[in-house]
């Protein structure tokens, strides 16, 4: 009909696919974490809490639908676990001064593990896995934040001290790196990584090695990592794996 109006275009939330949406939100979510680390510091940490519960949740949920959940499992994401946990009891430290003076079994060893772990292993798998911040993709983002959110909450712990315990009195003194040895440091990480691969290790002989692509349907870190590094699948003499097209057998 002439003179009429063109109908109205539809919403935005309508012309943007699931991808798209996805990449804006999780863009959005770094640039306001990105604010935050520069302007704020010493409330960083709960900024990591809160999104390390959240990452958790949602990959738990991802690893559901593609039968990869076991992953979670993997050093990196069991220090992810406890780092937000230990977050959250400090928290709780911080509200409750009845809870803050009980003690709450705060150690200064944590903190040197927690030091040593996010600004080591964690830190340097940015590198060593070649993590990509790819927006739309939860497994690529998710593998981001696990390496690299630590070691920065740490930064922000360990280099803005003043402003943590200005803002937070009392809540991080304990774990506060003196001058201690280099044995010292490396002492109660390697005690915590060692706790974590005997476990682990008992799981796969028993569990985990049991699981298979084409049998049950799961996959897990070391059945991923047999398939995608040539180099170290040789190296251990594998040349069975059924589901490892980029293993030569």
């Amino acid at each position: 009909m002439a003179g009429a109006s063109p109908p109205p275009p539809p919403a935005l939330s309508r012309q943007l696919s699931s991808v798209e949406k996805d990449a804006l939100k999780t863009a959005l979510e770094k640039v306001v974490s990105s604010y935050l680390f520069g302007h704020s510091p010493e409330h960083f940490w709960l900024v990591y809490c809160c999104q390390a519960l959240l990452t958790q949740i949602f990959r738990l949920v991802d690893g559901m639908k593609h039968m990869s959940y076991l992953y979670l499992l993997d050093f990196c994401w069991i220090c992810n676990l406890f780092f937000s946990i230990k977050g959250t009891l400090l928290l709780l430290d911080a509200i409750s001064p009845e809870y803050l003076h009980s003690g709450s079994g705060r150690s200064s060893t944590f903190g040197l593990a927690a030091f040593m772990i996010a600004c080591g292993p964690l830190g340097c798998s940015v590198i060593a896995f070649s993590n990509a911040m790819v927006l739309h993709s939860i497994q690529h983002y998710t593998a981001v934040f696990i390496h690299l959110f630590p070691p920065l909450t740490l930064w922000t712990l360990r280099w803005h001290a003043e402003d943590v315990d200005r803002a937070w009195p009392g809540v991080f003194s304990a774990y506060r790196l003196q001058e201690v040895g280099w044995l010292e440091v490396v002492t109660p990480a390697c005690t915590a990584y060692f706790v974590w691969w005997f476990a682990f290790t008992g799981w796969m002989l028993v569990h985990g090695r049991h699981q298979h692509k084409d049998t049950t349907g799961l996959d897990t870190v070391y059945h991923y990592t047999m398939r995608s590094n040539k180099v170290l699948a040789n190296l251990l003499g594998l040349r069975d794996l059924k589901d490892a097209p980029k293993v030569s057998h």
